[in-house]
């Protein structure tokens, strides 16, 4: 059982925290648009900004790309980018309200990177291109039973 995570931005390594958000049988997906880069799915989420803690910045981010006012709950993915020298937290937000609309995303100023958001049946999730994928198996595999999530907990090391 995991207790707790304690992550300083170091010269090495940044946090990016995305929190899962599961309705009605459906994950809140946001699509980004890349000029240098195929688009993609992903959960919403972002950069841990200096004076943040991983909480904090993981409610600012939901907030900025989705609208949505949310609480995390229990961390349930961790992944290490070692090429980019990321570690990014993957909670799942059990509480959240508010209406979900497309927002922004500052990370990425002066380009429309973010384009659509969607809540995808996980049966859907296969046929777009979702990141982190292996994630996305692992929530295909367990159907809509939100309480197995904590099973997902792994670090995994990915050279990108």
């Amino acid at each position: 059982m995991l207790i707790g995570v304690i992550f300083l931005r170091t010269k090495s390594h940044y946090a990016v925290v995305r929190g899962l958000l599961i309705r009605q049988g459906r994950v809140l997906l946001v699509k980004h648009e890349h000029k240098d880069r195929s688009s993609f799915w992903c959960l919403p989420g972002g950069l841990v900004e200096e004076g943040e803690t991983i909480k904090q910045a993981l409610v600012r981010e939901i907030k900025e790309e989705t609208h949505l006012d949310a609480v995390p709950d229990e961390l349930v993915f961790v992944q290490e980018f070692l090429k980019e020298k990321v570690l990014e937290l993957i909670f799942l937000c059990r509480v959240f309200s508010g209406e979900a609309k497309i927002g922004t995303d500052p990370d990425n100023p002066g380009q429309p990177v973010l384009t659509d958001l969607a809540w995808k049946f996980f049966e859907e999730l296969p046929v777009l291109n979702v990141k982190p994928n292996r994630l996305i198996q692992m929530l295909v595999d367990s159907g809509t039973d939100a309480l197995s999530l904590a099973q997902f907990t792994e670090v995994l090391s990915k050279d990108t």
